[in-house]
């Protein structure tokens, strides 16, 4: 059996070796232990965006240096598993397309319109092929060309019309 024992050193942070707050608009982190080291503005990333929501969240300071990863939100109490839950939300906005109304290519480029979650929405693509990421079987993730975000979690609950505009990239 292998193992990374001596390769890969991850740094769990717990309640008792991490303390998380809101000053003013951002999130910091205080390393606890015999020395306390306070860094007022972390970012959190998930490294598993789509398997794992709350799980295996690594805490990076404004350098990208990792600081530790969380391996479920669940251990922390209520007001900081909010924060943190809340950041993430923030992070990884994601709309979720339930119709596509609307589908035209022109010059490289794709034109959307489409009903989501949170009311309509238009954006473009450049390169559809390569801004539409298959997640698993029917789960797509879509980057538009001004890097937000959407989904659909299963393309086969799409009605037939909205289906057949994307089956191709699917």
């Amino acid at each position: 059996m292998k193992t990374f024992d001596g390769i890969i050193n991850i740094n769990y942070l717990t309640p008792e070796t991490a303390k998380f707050e809101r000053v003013n608009e951002f999130v910091s982190c205080t390393l606890l232990g015999e020395q306390e080291v306070n860094h007022p503005k972390v970012s959190l990333r998930r490294a598993f965006p789509y398997e794992f929501e709350c799980e295996f969240i690594s805490i990076l300071d404004p350098d990208d240096k990792e600081l530790g990863m969380i391996r479920d939100i669940a251990i922390f109490p209520e007001e900081v598993r909010e924060l943190l839950v809340n950041e993430l939300e923030r992070r990884y906005y994601t709309l979720k397309i339930t119709k596509i109304t609307q589908f035209k290519e022109r010059h490289g480029f794709s034109y959307w319109k489409c009903e989501t979650n949170r009311g309509p929405a238009e954006f473009t693509l450049r390169d559809t092929f390569r801004s539409i990421y298959k997640i698993s079987s029917g789960h797509i993730a879509i980057t538009d060309v001004d890097g937000n975000r959407y989904e659909i979690p299963d393309v086969s609950k799409l009605d037939k019309a909205s289906y057949k505009k994307i089956d191709i990239y699917t």
